[in-house]
Order: structure tokens, then sequence, then C-alpha cells
């Protein structure tokens, strides 16, 4: 068998030399890790490649409760944050229909007061008139009397607020 090359160092003379002084890091994180299902069988396939047996199928049982409760508590989180932002999304709907009603029936309120103002100011330029003519026929008194009326409700329908502002 003159094929088989003859090794230099064969290790069994005692001059081996240690290796480099480098570190060698483990990867950051296994692409497994928080998958207890995952996480057993590669301890399965490390460490008890041949067992076949019950030993094996304990260890995956157990894995796959661990896996069924790991997803059942990022379950129960995730619902729990859900069921606070519904919450807070809830208020902030209720808030916002509370202020819809009220901008509505201020709408409302702001368009029957200016229609009530527009109404006023009309009547008191009417009863002015009236007022100027019935002083030309020397009715002094009650002329002074619309008049006066018909100034005020002008008054009332230019100088009235609409309400709140806001």
């Amino acid at each position: 068998m003159p094929d088989i090359p003859q090794p230099d160092e064969t290790g069994s003379a005692g001059t081996q030399t240690t290796g480099s002084q480098q570190e060698f890091l483990p990867a950051s994180s296994s692409p497994v890790e928080g998958l207890p299902i995952a996480e057993t069988v590669a301890g399965l396939a490390a460490t008890k490649s041949r067992s076949m047996g019950g030993e094996l199928a304990a260890r995956l049982i157990d894995g796959s409760f661990r896996q069924v409760s790991y997803d059942l508590r990022e379950t129960q989180r995730e619902l729990r944050e859900t069921r606070q932002r519904l919450s807070g999304v809830q208020e902030e709907l209720s808030k916002c229909k509370t202020k819809a009603a009220v901008l509505t029936e201020r709408i409302r309120a702001h368009a029957r007061g200016r229609h009530l103002k527009n109404l006023s100011v009309m009547v008191g330029t009417v009863l002015v008139g009236i007022g100027v003519e019935v002083y030309r026929n020397n009715f002094t008194k009650s002329s002074l009397l619309i008049g006066v009326l018909g100034v005020l409700l002008m008054l009332f329908g230019w100088l009235s607020t609409g309400g709140e502002a806001e």
C-alpha cells in the first residue's frame, strides 16, 4: 500500500505544540433560542443521537409542553397588550363622539340663533319705520315708544353673541 502518505507528526512523540491563543467566540445567539421544542431536539441530536426509546420520547414530550406553554404565555401577553390598547382607543372614541355631539348641537343652535338675530333686526327696522311714520302723524308718545323698541331689537340682533367660542 504505497499510496497512503506518512504523516510528519503522529502525536506519539510528545513534540506537539499548543494551538493558537486566539479565542473562538460562539455565535451571538442560537437560531433556536426561545423555542423550547427546537432547543430540545437540538440537545437530543447533540447528546443522544443514537438513543431510541423512553428517554427520547420523554424529552420530546417535555419540549413540546414547554413550547406550548411558551406560546400560551406569549399569546396571553399579546392579548393583554391588545386589550389595553383597545381600552384606550375606546375611551378616545367615546370622547370624540361626545365632542361631535356637542359640536353638532352648537351648529344647530347657531343656525337657530342666526335666524332669531335676523328676525329681530328685521322687526326692529320695521318698528323704527313705523315709529317714524307715527311721529309724522303727531303721535309723539307712542312713536317714541315704538322707535325705541325697534332700536333695541336692532341692537339685540347686531350685538348678541353666538355662544361659546369652543
